[in-house]
């Protein structure tokens, strides 16, 4: 049962470092490419705000959840 737990907490652990990775990759490109706009003249992307609260969301609920098995994670996904 404790192998069991422990592989959950390193699995949702490994969920969460490729959700930020990705989430940072997000970031770094949308300003390669307002960059790349600003070059050629044309305006930035404009920020989204419905973007940013989703995932703000998902991130509080994350925090929130005191368990720590991949069963959780994949409920407040749903």
């Amino acid at each position: 049962m404790e192998t069991t737990i422990k592989h959950a907490e390193e699995e949702r652990s490994k969920a969460m470092d490729s959700a930020r990775n990705l989430y940072e990759e997000m970031q770094m490109l949308k300003e390669e490419v307002d960059a790349v706009r600003s070059n050629i003249g044309l305006e930035r992307l404009p920020d989204s705000e419905a973007d940013n609260k989703i995932v703000q969301k998902y991130v509080n609920k994350i925090l929130a959840c005191e368990c720590s098995h991949n069963l959780c994670l994949l409920l407040i996904c749903v």
